[in-house]
């Protein structure tokens, strides 16, 4: 059985990402550059919808915006920010931001944080979460999803 439960609905998530990114810009308010590094594809879908945000509230920070591909050997990445704020969709176990904020201290940075739209309390990693939209008590077994297929349209679900 494939049942899927649905925990936020587009209009719910947009709400979510907004507050986060007031909570984001009260830390950031004095500060000229700040890097986002969206995490494989949904990670760089919540990142855009992130900087948008940023750019209309804060419009005098410049926020850059990259994406990496995490890989298990992860080569080290280098970016032009000595602030870099690590964006994912879900927390799981940790392990896909860990390795990223292991290829990101390469960059020399002074402040390493990181933002999730929802996070389980179940890590097998050392990685908290600085911002976070919805925290979820899970099972082991059960899996968070964020559906970007449509846009216009955007879910989490349990499943």
């Amino acid at each position: 059985m494939n049942s899927k439960q649905v925990i936020l609905r587009d209009s719910e998530i947009r709400i979510t990402v907004k507050r986060m990114v007031l909570q984001i810009a009260e830390n950031y308010v004095d500060l000229a550059h700040l890097t986002l590094v969206g995490l494989n594809e949904r990670g760089s879908f919540l990142a855009k919808l992130i900087q948008e945000g940023l750019n209309e509230v804060l419009p005098n920070l410049e926020v850059g915006l990259e994406q990496l591909t995490v890989v298990k050997d992860m080569p080290a990445a280098e970016f032009n920010s000595n602030h870099i704020l690590i964006v994912d969709d879900v927390l799981n176990s940790g392990k896909t931001a860990f390795i990223a904020a292991m290829a990101c201290m390469n960059s020399h940075v002074n402040k390493l944080e990181t933002a999730f739209l929802a996070v389980r309390e179940h890590r097998n990693f050392p990685v908290s979460a600085n911002y976070v939209g919805l925290s979820i008590a899970t099972t082991l077994q059960d899996h968070v999803l964020f559906d970007n297929e449509n846009p216009e349209d955007l879910t989490v679900y349990l499943q």
